[in-house]
């Protein structure tokens, strides 16, 4: 695992203290936790791009071929 050093104000360092105090949980949590939530986020942006990208297609697909279809219901799979 790597280490990482930054500064920070103060006042900021004080309001962090708060949270992590009321989360119950160190500050490395805390930042690993925000760096976790902000790249899971871009991973989800990228994704939602990806879907939108592919449904146009289909949609596309379904004009060119005068196919037309309604979704899939989601299906619960039992194990």
């Amino acid at each position: 695992m790597a280490e990482m050093k930054f500064a920070v104000s103060d006042d900021f360092k004080k309001l962090i203290n708060q949270r992590t105090a009321k989360l119950n949980i160190s500050n490395a949590e805390y930042f690993r936790a925000l760096a976790g939530l902000d790249i899971s986020l871009e991973r989800y942006q990228v994704l939602i791009k990806h879907l939108d990208y592919l449904y146009e297609k289909i949609n596309n697909y379904h004009q060119m071929l005068g196919i037309y279809s309604t979704p899939l219901m989601d299906v619960v799979i039992h194990n």
